[in-house]
């Protein structure tokens, strides 16, 4: 080797060495100073903590993430009287995303008494709301978050999009805590519109209703299922309160879990369970209302009820 490639491949090497220090540098300050709230942040890693043990687990699409927003968090554990941490992501998050975030959770030495899923049947059909979604975007840097990421098949999009969103004003602004979407559940809607619910619910099935990809989802849900069992959690699967009406799948889904004869895991659907429009902000989502009357009359009862059915209370 000559003197003078000798220096060239130096200087690379060193040059390269500064860049991947600086990349690191920037994700290791992605990282929040404090914990937030679970109003306070759409993003999840900043909220779990390491060893730590909650009553209740929620996890779900918006469905499940507006029981934290605009702090009816608070209500929830107050009707409840547990303890709560709210996993869900809105923007339709579906299985896959929520396999992550709760795998993540159980690694850093978590429990949970109880995971609450509010399932979406329309995220068991379509890579949207899976490996394609964005959710992991506004979480601050966890290598080994990012391995389970890829291992878990996100694709290639929203792992670039982890990376690069550190490095954005709109990142640094928010000092690593992702405040999307946070806010507005106080509307409330002043009646049914049919034309609405037609159009929200064609704008939820983008690749139509695959049955092979139906089944695959499936697949997902059930390691899902069988993570928190292995990890001593009981899992309720709550179909969520809606103006929208049976979705499609529902069927499907209902008919798969009845097939698990899993006596682990409890469903309820309180789809039709709420059909005032003055307890929801739009058609398919509850105002804080509308949250407090589905915790205090169908959430609460339904927790209670599986604990007096046995295990269910936090170890």
């Amino acid at each position: 080797m000559n003197r003078k490639f000798f220096y060239k491949l130096v200087l690379f090497l060193a040059i390269n060495a500064s860049i991947a220090a600086g990349i690191l540098h920037v994700l290791q300050a992605s990282r929040p100073a404090g914990t937030p709230k679970n109003w306070e942040t759409e993003a999840d890693l900043p909220l779990i903590p390491d060893h730590g043990r909650f009553d209740v687990v929620l996890l779900g699409a918006s469905h499940g993430r507006i029981f934290s927003r605009d702090k009816n968090h608070l209500v929830v554990e107050g009707i409840l009287g547990k303890t709560v941490l709210n996993l869900s992501q809105g923007g339709g998050a579906g299985v896959v995303p929520m396999h992550l975030y709760l795998s993540h959770f159980y690694d850093r030495g978590n429990q949970a008494g109880t995971v609450v899923y509010f399932l979406d049947p329309f995220v068991l059909f379509s890579r949207a709301w899976n490996e394609d979604h964005d959710c992991i975007k506004g979480e601050p840097f966890r290598a080994d978050f990012l391995l389970k990421a890829i291992s878990m098949g996100f694709s290639r999009g929203p792992l670039i999009d982890y990376f690069q969103y550190k490095f954005s004003g709109n990142w640094r602004d928010s000092k690593g805590i992702d405040m999307r979407f946070s806010d507005g559940n106080h509307g409330s809607l002043p009646g049914i519109d049919s034309v609405a619910v037609r159009k929200r619910i064609q704008s939820l099935f983008l690749d139509g209703m695959d049955p092979k990809v139906f089944q695959a989802y499936c697949g997902h849900l059930q390691a899902l299922l069988s993570l928190a069992r292995d990890h001593g959690s009981k899992m309720v699967i709550v179909f969520p309160s809606t103006l929208l009406g049976p979705l499609p799948g529902t069927d499907q889904v209902k008919g798969y879990l009845a097939g698990l004869k899993n006596p682990d895991v409890a469903v309820f659907d309180f789809t039709d369970s709420i059909r005032d429009p003055s307890l929801f902000y739009d058609h398919d989502h509850l105002n804080t209302s509308g949250i407090e009357l589905f915790t205090r009359r169908f959430l609460h009862p339904a927790l209670d009820a599986e604990v007096a059915r046995g295990g269910n209370a936090p170890p």
